[in-house]
């Protein structure tokens, strides 16, 4: 059980690792094309 959730761990800690190199993504990149149709 104990091999069972640290290899759950790993997975989160990958996963959050992953979404924090998208996250920094979007923040970089510019969003006129999406302003159009946030505000009409």
């Amino acid at each position: 059980m104990n091999a069972q959730l640290a290899g759950t761990n790993a997975e989160l800690a990958r996963t959050n690792a992953e979404l924090d190199v998208l996250g920094a993504g979007l923040a970089r990149r510019p969003h006129r094309r999406d302003e159009p149709r946030v505000r009409p």
